[in-house]
């Protein structure tokens, strides 16, 4: 599951709103719209910093439940660089 929809999910669980998630998170409340709406990839601490807002795991908000060889990895970009 993706983190956008896990967050989004333990946060209403809680019966709390993305302002409360902000103010016991001290992330302001535009980040997290990002983070949910997958506009924004957070870093680890911040994920650390809602995990403890929302009063569970880090580990709960991002578990991967894609296995390795279902990634496609021909639709990725190429990068090159010029030397």
């Amino acid at each position: 599951m993706e983190i956008k929809i896990l967050l989004r999910s333990v946060r209403k669980s809680r019966g709390m709103g993305q302002p409360e998630l902000a103010r016991r998170s001290n992330i302001c409340q535009p980040a997290i719209s990002k983070i949910e709406t997958g506009g924004q990839v957070p870093q680890i601490v911040t994920l650390e910093r809602l995990a403890r807002a929302l009063g569970v795991e880090a580990s709960e908000l991002y578990q991967i439940t894609e296995e390795p060889g279902d990634i496609n990895y021909q639709d990725a970009p190429v990068v090159t660089v010029d030397w």
